[in-house]
């Protein structure tokens, strides 16, 4: 590289003695990583065939255990692959993570077309999959032991009818898959997200640590390096087996290409030591090449913990999974940009951006694209704030009263108005919390206007047709509340609320005939939640001699096991109709 142009990240200093050869294992691993897609795809399928299936075999599900107490198979998943890890060390990661597929394919690529990345090496940024993985997993069960809960019962929670119930939109999945497994390659090199962002990685690193399973070195190794030159997980392998007479690194997801391209097979997998030669420095860890200053390490930890403040949850819409990849690449372009400036070179993975204190066309358009991004970082951040603030207000206003209730509301407004004016995306909440404080604050069509939009902009979400039919019947627009909330059913047939505020419109409508029939797909629920159950019984009450009303109401009792109540009911069905062959039937089985 030029004189006086710095590289980041930093060469290694690392050659090997010849040219490595091939690793035959990446085909059978390529197999591997395939087939876990197929059986994606085949999980699907049962899914569709079925209408339902083993539920998602994600470990981020094992939070519904700690919150919820499901113990499903996300959770049993997660717990083998630990168990698993324990003994054997990181395989599912070399050989079955998704994600990881993703990242090696783009390193190929990459590699294919002669760049291949170097891996950054930060001490602090290093610390972020273990706090991930604590949020994710130690956090809820902290939280609710200070909140005074204990832990939920646990029930078995096996099955599932929608894989993707807590997934991510398909759009937001993309962009995780492309920010996590591809651009993040370029930035923090290869594997470069289980390093710097996985918070499964941390749990398997941790087992990994006490793993007896090992890659472990015989005296016939001659300190090629073409192991550490092939390693794709960026261990120093051949520093590695010189101290220890084996892998000790946590970041070794035995992918095994050091096993298969060391020229005198000195390498291979083994519980047990291989090397009878004696270790003189196994007390020393191989010397890290760190590419950052301390100063620069403190401040890509300030730019990374204000990426995750800017894009965590942003529009709700970002997962933890991508903005923990957003604020790693962000961490790294401050970093960058900080140094365009000072350095009188800067070299990127091999791409010059500057020299002798000129800016290179490449450089130009790094500059401009470091600047765009971290503004929008910003951006983010200042949406995040204002919207947290008007959501504080919006909750003091609920909890006031009297004119303090009005005042505060106009307070939340303004806020949430600015955060809705800045924003790049209107999200559904958003908007229903703005529509909250205008009408909080009197402004009963400002709220309907709001609602109308999102509405109108073709949102399928029930929760805006519910809040906007209600804003209109406040307004005596009861038709347009009526046709708002089938609009809201064409959309979601099955969604609860909305059907129940039908049926109330039809009984405020006097309507109580068509009140019921509205009522009929929620008398499914066995036995039916409140107000389902009460709303039947007012039904019943008004239309005593209605014998499908009383039919209903008589389920609904039996269901509750009321026998004698629910008896007397199927009796004055048949004093009315003898010939009433369902009544006769459950009058038979009471």
């Amino acid at each position: 590289m030029q004189q006086n142009v710095i590289e980041l990240p930093r060469l290694s200093g690392h050659s090997p003695k010849g040219e490595p050869r091939p690793s035959r294992r990446s085909r059978w691993r390529f197999l591997s990583l395939l087939s876990v897609h197929i059986l994606f795809v085949l999980h699907l399928a049962h899914l569709e065939v079925n209408g339902s299936s083993l539920g998602p075999l994600e470990p981020s599900e094992a939070g519904e255990t700690l919150t919820l107490g499901y113990i499903n198979a996300g959770f049993i998943f997660l717990a083998i692959l630990i168990l698993l890890t324990l003994v054997f060390g990181r395989f599912f990661c070399g050989w079955a993570c998704h994600l990881l597929a993703y990242q090696d394919g783009c390193a190929y690529l990459l590699k294919k077309l002669g760049l291949k990345v170097r891996p950054f090496r930060s001490r602090l940024l290093a610390w972020v999959p273990a706090l991930a993985a604590i949020q994710m997993f130690v956090l809820p069960s902290v939280l609710r032991a200070l909140g005074g809960e204990g832990m939920p019962d646990l029930v078995w929670h096996l099955q599932s009818e929608d894989l993707f119930a807590r997934m991510p939109t398909l759009g937001i999945a993309i962009a995780t898959l492309l920010v996590d497994g591809v651009l993040i390659i370029w930035f923090l090199g290869s594997k470069g997200f289980c390093s710097y962002g996985c918070p499964y990685g941390a749990i398997f690193a941790g087992a990994e640590r006490v793993a007896p399973g090992r890659i472990r070195v015989n005296d016939d190794c001659e300190a090629c390096g073409h192991c550490t030159d092939t390693c794709t997980s960026n261990v120093l392998v051949h520093e590695e087996v010189a101290r220890f007479g084996m892998v000790v690194d946590p970041g070794c997801m035995k992918c095994m290409d050091c096993v298969d391209v060391c020229p005198k097979d000195a390498l291979s997998f083994s519980f047990r030591t291989q090397s009878k030669r004696p270790r003189k420095q196994a007390a020393r860890r191989p010397r890290r090449n760190w590419d950052l200053s301390w100063p620069e390490e403190f401040l890509g930890a300030a730019l990374f913990a204000g990426a995750m403040y800017a894009y965590r949850g942003l529009y709700d819409l970002i997962p933890l999974l991508l903005s923990l990849g957003l604020a790693s690449i962000t961490a790294l372009a401050g970093i960058g940009l900080v140094r365009l400036i000072h350095r009188r070179g800067l070299a990127f993975q091999n791409w010059v951006l500057k020299r002798d204190s000129s800016l290179t066309k490449g450089g130009l358009v790094a500059a401009i694209a470091l600047v765009v991004y971290l503004g929008l970082g910003i951006h983010s951040a200042f949406f995040q704030y204002v919207h947290a603030s008007g959501q504080t207000q919006l909750i003091a206003a609920m909890e006031a009263s009297g004119p303090a209730r009005v005042q505060a509301a106009e307070q939340a407004q303004a806020k949430l108005q600015q955060a809705f004016d800045w924003a790049l995306h209107i999200s559904p909440d958003l908007r229903l919390q703005v529509s909250s404080a205008a009408f909080g604050a009197g402004q009963a069509e400002r709220a309907r206007e709001i609602l109308q939009e999102g509405v109108e902009a073709g949102s399928k979400d029930p929760r805006l047709h519910l809040r906007l039919a209600e804003v209109q019947a406040s307004m005596g627009l009861l038709a347009d509340a009526k046709d708002m909330l089938l609009r809201g059913l064409e959309h979601e047939p099955g969604d609860r609320d909305l059907r129940l505020a039908l049926v109330k419109a039809e009984i405020n409508a006097g309507r109580l005939p068509r009140a019921f029939e509205e009522l009929q797909p929620l008398l499914e629920e066995n036995p039916p939640r409140a107000p389902i159950g009460s709303m039947l019984e007012w039904l019943y009450a008004q239309l005593p001699n209605d014998n499908s009303v009383a039919l209903a109401y008589a389920k609904a009792l039996l269901s509750f096991d009321q026998q004698q109540p629910a008896r007397q009911v199927l009796e004055r069905i048949l004093a009315r109709d003898p010939n009433h062959i369902e009544a006769q039937e459950l009058l038979g089985s009471d």
